[in-house]
């Protein structure tokens, strides 16, 4: 034995450092059970408790620290449940490097990892947990039964985790275009939120809060700034890439439309056809670019306007706050393209409507074969 240490934050709870590793012990030292976890098998010099983290020192190997030990705090009160959730720790909202190497020290996950605790789970009962700010509006949600791959998380009997990196969900995208730097949801301000869990008859809601990384020196009117503008912008990226993949869809059905009806009998609708084609075709080449398929591809092709809303909003949110001059003009000018250009749509919209109404009185089939070339 190197070291024994009571734990400041719960009576009767030791640590203990020997030549063989990492002992717990939760009745102040009657009975003794391994730590060890991920450390190696190494002679434990010494061994603090910082806040709720342990921290300790080996025989001429390196430090390591083990995060939140809350779940060993509320082990008590968990037993006594079929479901629970334990106390979460503060984040901290920065920029700091996160590598997956192993040959490397790793910095904590980046907002909030939150432990639960499931006696005896049931497949048929989902899971739902729902992240909210102050205003107690859901900013992130995620779901054992979700469709969407993003929202969608695992349970199973015992300990699970889930992770919320503090980012809103990534842009769904436009079908058939490649999605490039920019597409991921920027990150929720630093501010008091709360998460609630659902699980059958059970609903558990914990207060949560998010810090500014100390080395900064932004204010609270500055965050807000920020979250503004990038709210503003993120508003625009959905509405360009809802109404691209409208139009792409129109576009499909109106080629179909073409291909299974005669166009000697049907001139007429061919005509308005070819035009509406032609107008969706140019007004899809304003909003985006198809021909990127890989990031190589952006030398390639130009982008368009969804490429450089994705941009300046990945820019905005790449740093922290205050928004610079340069960021408000690009927005401001972005803003002021995307409306020109969205005006382009509503005569498409009528252009579709005209189309519609010739179909009726050419009386064309809803349903028929295509015709052979």
């Amino acid at each position: 034995m190197r070291v024994v240490r009571e734990d400041p934050n719960l009576k009767d709870l030791l640590y203990a450092g020997t030549e063989l590793g990492l002992y717990v012990s939760f009745d102040g030292g009657i009975k003794w059970n391994s730590f060890q976890r991920n450390l190696p098998i190494v002679p434990i010099t010494d061994l603090m408790i910082n806040g709720n983290d342990m921290i300790i020192a080996t025989q001429g190997r390196a430090f390591w620290v083990m995060d939140d030990l809350n779940p060993l705090y509320e082990l008590q009160e968990d037993s006594q449940t079929d479901f629970y959730v334990y106390e979460p720790e503060v984040a901290i909202r920065d920029n700091a490097f996160r590598s997956g190497s192993t040959a490397m020290g790793q910095n904590p996950y980046p907002g909030f990892s939150i432990m639960y605790y499931i006696k005896e789970n049931v497949d048929s009962i989902p899971l739902k947990v729902e992240f909210m700010n102050a205003k107690g509006e859901v900013v992130r949600s995620y779901a054992s039964d979700a469709k969407d791959r993003q929202e969608k998380i695992g349970k199973k009997t015992g300990m699970n985790r889930i992770n919320w990196n503090l980012s809103l969900t990534n842009f769904s995208g436009v079908d058939g275009v490649f999605v490039g730097l920019g597409a991921g949801g920027h990150r929720a301000a630093p501010g008091n939120y709360s998460v609630k869990l659902s699980y059958g008859d059970w609903e558990v809601t914990k207060d949560l809060e998010v810090k500014p990384d100390p080395r900064w020196t932004a204010t609270n009117a500055q965050y807000a700034e920020q979250q503004d503008l990038l709210n503003d912008v993120r508003e625009l990226i959905e509405e360009l890439q809802s109404t691209a993949n409208d139009i792409r869809s129109v576009r499909s059905q109106i080629n179909d439309l073409k291909a299974r009806i005669d166009k000697d009998e049907f001139e007429s609708v061919h005509e308005m056809a070819d035009q509406i084609v032609k107008d969706i075709t140019s007004f899809e080449d304003e909003l985006v670019q198809p021909k990127q398929k890989t990031f190589q591809d952006v030398i390639n092709f130009e982008n368009k306007l969804e490429v450089q809303l994705l941009h300046i909003y990945g820019t905005i949110d790449g740093i922290e706050p205050p928004v610079t001059g340069g960021q408000k003009q690009r927005v401001k000018d972005l803003t002021a393209e995307f409306n020109a250009v969205m005006n382009a749509a509503s005569g498409i919209e009528n252009s579709l409507q005209e189309l519609m109404s010739l179909i009726k009185a050419e009386d064309v089939p809803f349903i028929a074969p295509k015709k052979k070339n």
